[in-house]
């Protein structure tokens, strides 16, 4: 028990002795790596995880609390967060997790943002830039709808990975600005057709390997389209695109046209539809 280093713990009923399995993980010093799924938690049981590099949480948690928990967590490197836990404060967490490189949480829209603009503050994703140098990989659920919350969001200039959910067609351009981006997972909850942004997404984004789209208004030549606005590159690596929308079946049956040097197009699995939700 003292070289444990991975657990994972899930509470599938009140009964189960929660508390009392964390309280003795506490005395681990080994243990790196933490995942645990519960009906309550006491805060001050995760306070004592000074050496944790990994924390997935999926538990009733304050978003003061959090950051009690995280404050001592010094090298953390991996956060996930359900929407069972407040993220309000995510951005003065980041100032004590400097190693942070993996990110997911659920992000729940504010109204301020014009006030945020006018007194110059900065919202998560802005603190998220300006603080998290060394973030690769971003997975917010919860839909943005805001082009201030967008804008902000693309200034995470050091990000190769973004999983996000859109309801604004001009949130999706700015993602442009994240020249390491490598691969992007994108829901479209637009009520139009937004192929040319994606196509703009796609020119802006050079280092771009993976695209994956969650998006029922979707032209069915998109995979054509995306080849053709590729083929006017030299140096790029071909495009791995996943789409999922009520054309699926047209635009499988249009595959053939799709220049496959440029973009590989795959039918979306199981597998890659939750790596979306």
């Amino acid at each position: 028990m003292h070289s444990l280093q991975n657990v994972t713990l899930c509470q599938e009923n009140k009964y189960a002795y929660v508390q009392e399995i964390l309280l003795a993980l506490n005395a681990i010093d080994s243990l790196k790596h933490l995942k645990l799924s519960a009906q309550k938690c006491k805060p001050s049981l995760l306070r004592r995880f000074q050496q944790l590099e990994n924390l997935s949480l999926n538990v009733p948690l304050s978003s003061k609390d959090l950051l009690a928990s995280c404050q001592s967590m010094t090298y953390l490197s991996t956060l996930h967060l359900s929407d069972e836990v407040g993220s309000s404060m995510l951005k003065d967490i980041v100032l004590y997790c400097p190693l942070l490189r993996e990110l997911s949480f659920h992000f729940k829209p504010q109204n301020n943002s014009l006030n945020c603009i006018r007194v110059g503050k900065s919202n998560i994703f802005g603190a998220l830039a300006d603080r998290a140098k060394y973030l690769k990989i971003l997975s917010v659920s919860g839909i943005i709808s805001d082009l201030y919350d967008a804008e902000q969001l693309a200034r995470i200039s050091s990000l190769n990975i973004l999983r996000c959910s859109f309801s604004n067609e001009d949130c999706v351009l700015a993602l442009g600005q994240l020249n390491l981006l490598e691969e992007l997972r994108i829901v479209s909850c637009c009520f139009t057709n937004i192929a040319l942004k994606y196509l703009e997404l796609i020119r802006a984004c050079s280092k771009l390997t993976l695209l994956s789209i969650m998006d029922f208004r979707i032209s069915s030549d998109f995979g054509s389209m995306a080849a053709t606005v590729l083929e006017k590159f030299v140096d790029r690596q071909p495009l791995t695109l996943f789409i999922y929308g009520h054309r699926e079946s047209t635009i499988v049956a249009n595959a053939a046209n799709i220049n496959m040097n440029v973009v590989k197009y795959q039918t979306m699995t199981l597998h890659e539809t939750l790596k979306l939700l």
